[in-house]
């Protein structure tokens, strides 16, 4: 094709030629129930994962105020090299992380 016009002419009567075809009534029925399930699968977990979001939450405000209020103690600890209490600590802030990477997580898969 090396002018417009021959390119436009091909392409206008492509697409006369092209006939739409709805699919069956069968197939629009099963897409119809399909979508109405996910709808109602959707409602139903809503306050599930709204759950997950204030839990994640409350986790995470709870950790950063003990982390305050305990700030100067882990500080003495550290300083005396008293890493007795080093796992309680990791093991806190692995299930504060972890509580709050979870409804990140199954969002995603969605």
């Amino acid at each position: 094709m090396k002018d417009d016009r021959a390119l436009d002419q091909l392409l206008k009567g492509m697409a006369a030629e092209h006939r739409a075809q709805l699919p069956g009534p069968g197939l629009i029925w099963w897409r119809a129930q399909l979508q109405k399930k996910q709808i109602e699968k959707e409602r139903i977990e809503r306050p599930l994962m709204m759950m997950r979001h204030v839990a994640a939450i409350t986790c995470g405000a709870a950790f950063i105020a003990l982390l305050a209020q305990n700030f100067g103690e882990m500080q003495t600890v550290l300083r005396n090299d008293s890493w007795f209490l080093m796992p309680p600590l990791v093991l806190t802030a692995m299930a504060a992380v972890g509580s709050w990477a979870l409804p990140l997580g199954s969002r995603a898969k969605r």
